[in-house]
């Protein structure tokens, strides 16, 4: 790969409504540590937990109903839907659709150029993502011949 290579995102800036995500052309590209994966993203799923996370909806301050909107009062150390704090900027999303890019050192290097999905993700359309400890991804069905869409594979990599 090149002296710091980018990628394009939808970057989540802080707890609101849509101003807080960003669309970068030039976002800094992550490198696959050695039980990783890195994978060029093809498709990616959105759903009400992205939506939910970037308005601060889980928050105990919230007791509103959800709207997708920004709330006035949110938090930080429990805005998620597992009660915890969170970081910005972040990429959000979830079972994602693409290829194989770079895989770390302890991986099977025959996953480069490999079409795969996987679930349980963090990236809005992030061109380039990372998975962690993905590194045995034995189809579980035959999926070899499905088109290109996301299905959460309980975050598991596999080949299609």
């Amino acid at each position: 790969m090149p002296n710091n290579p980018t990628m394009k995102a939808f970057v989540l800036t802080g707890h609101g409504d849509m101003d807080k995500l960003v669309w970068h052309d030039d976002w800094p590209m992550p490198q696959a540590n050695a039980d990783e994966v890195l994978i060029k993203v093809f498709a990616c799923g959105l759903n009400n937990t992205d939506v939910n996370t970037r308005s601060g909806w889980y928050s105990k301050a919230v007791t509103d109903a959800t709207t997708g909107g920004a709330y006035e009062v949110v938090h930080e150390e429990d805005p998620t839907w597992g009660g915890g704090a969170i970081q910005f900027p972040r990429i959000q999303g979830a079972d994602i659709v693409g290829e194989v890019v770079e895989v770390g050192t302890n991986g099977d290097p025959s996953l480069v150029g490999k079409r795969v999905m996987a679930g349980c993700g963090t990236g809005i359309i992030p061109m380039i993502w990372i998975l962690p400890g993905i590194l045995d991804p034995k189809p579980t069905a035959d999926l070899l011949n499905m088109p290109r869409s996301t299905i959460a594979m309980s975050c598991r990599l596999i080949p299609i």
